[in-house]
């Protein structure tokens, strides 16, 4: 990659971070100021309009970094790509999926609220807890991109 490139990239990374800091940010409802305020607009315009674009700007860069580097594109290549993705995004996300899922059992048999589905060894639903969950997102709900990353 070349410098311009990665001066831009490095440049955005950071108001970015700031708009998916802005999405998360709920200081609207905790500090009482209500739809028809001209401040509610202001923060509406940058938290839920400009910020909602830094998730798909952050897997556009994500993708243009992966293949940036391939000099020639053949499936050799693509597979030393996957195998290095594997280590740097799908061992991380299983990783901590599991230290979720086990946190989450033993806070289910302590409290006594021990839940058959999450529990009861099929393979099959703690596969889909780990890509899917019960709601279309992984058991560690703040993983859903490193989810996406990989299947990108």
């Amino acid at each position: 990659m070349d410098q311009v490139t990665s001066k831009i990239i490095a440049g955005i990374r950071f108001p970015l971070i700031c708009g998916i800091v802005l999405i998360h940010l709920r200081i609207m409802e905790c500090s009482g100021v209500y739809m028809g305020n001209i401040n509610w607009y202001i923060f509406r315009l940058f938290s839920d309009i400009l910020g909602r674009i830094s998730v798909p700007l952050f897997a556009i860069i994500s993708g243009y970094l992966f293949f940036v580097n391939v000099r020639k594109y053949d499936w050799i290549a693509y597979k030393q790509k996957l195998y290095r993705r594997l280590k740097s995004i799908l061992l991380p996300y299983v990783l901590w999926n599991l230290l979720f899922y086990l946190v989450y059992v033993i806070y289910l048999v302590s409290t006594g609220r021990l839940v058959e589905r999450y529990t009861d060894g099929n393979l099959f639903d703690i596969v889909d807890i780990f890509l899917w969950g019960s709601t279309g997102k992984p058991i560690d709900y703040p993983l859903w991109f490193m989810r996406d990353l990989f299947l990108l």
